[in-house]
């Protein structure tokens, strides 16, 4: 059971923390705001959802909050760090240890097979080789793909290739996954596997920010933040998650379709 940690004041702790945070990408002698005075507080062990039309700077929003980008003002604390004070080199060793990326486009290398691909976050590290694998088989593990370790990209399915890209963001074991439109490509069935997946790394203690075009997703979620035009005009507490396994569990298997012909 995921239990959310508190302050020395029994407050829960913020683990994202951005204060006026502001955007402005320059071309040429045109500016253009992507955000415009963030303030946002993300607790520590929390599922939120992030939501917006194309444009509305969820992207930009989620590259700042992953140490991918920095803000042009205001501020941004990750786990009480000031990310503007940090350099390159600090905010790479950031990204490496206390946050997992999962994109809706997969983002795996062809010509490695899903070992190779999971490994992939740890080949720099100075870790000894045999921590190493035994790091990358328990995140293969946890994500059921035991089996198809020895696999390329292009032998799995869609649901298996972003299983690929949750265990290689969970190989570090990070305290924050971002997952970006992590079930845009996938079918209804393959996106609550997913999303149980998502749940049950949740209830184990990881802060999960996800973002998502659809409402349905998103009420999978503790919190949805709404953004439109660079700003955050309100949020939702949903009270009644949507359980990924119980919706799986009233689904139909594919064997079940098929044998209704």
């Amino acid at each position: 059971m995921n239990e959310k940690k508190q302050s020395g004041t029994g407050e829960l702790r913020s683990i994202i923390r951005t204060r006026e945070l502001v955007k402005v990408y320059k071309i040429g002698k045109i500016e253009i705001p992507a955000l415009k005075g963030i303030n946002l507080d993300i607790s520590d062990g929390e599922f939120i959802s992030i939501m917006g039309p194309s444009g509305s700077g969820k992207s930009t929003l989620m590259n700042i909050i992953g140490c991918l980008d920095i803000p042009t003002s205001g501020e941004y604390f990750l786990d009480s760090v000031n990310i503007g004070k940090l350099n390159d080199n600090e905010l790479a060793a950031i990204r490496n240890k206390k946050i997992g990326f999962v994109f809706q486009t997969f983002n795996l290398l062809s010509r490695s097979n899903v070992f190779g691909n999971v490994e992939l976050p740890l080949i720099y590290t100075s870790e000894r080789v045999k921590d190493r694998r035994k790091r990358v088989l328990e995140a293969i593990e946890d994500v059921g793909l035991t089996t198809w370790i020895r696999h390329r990209p292009n032998e799995l399915s869609g649901g298996q290739k972003q299983r690929v890209a949750i265990a290689r963001a969970l190989v570090n074991n990070p305290s924050i996954i971002l997952a970006d439109e992590p079930t845009g490509n996938l079918d209804s069935r393959t996106g609550e596997e997913i999303m149980a997946i998502f749940q049950r790394l949740n209830r184990d203690g990881k802060t999960i920010i996800l973002v998502t075009h659809e409402m349905e997703i998103a009420r999978h979620t503790h919190r949805v933040i709404y953004l439109r035009d660079g700003i955050i005009p309100g949020e939702e507490i949903i009270n009644e998650q949507i359980s990924a396994g119980e919706v799986l569990r009233r689904m139909p298997k594919l064997e079940d379709k098929l044998l209704s012909y």
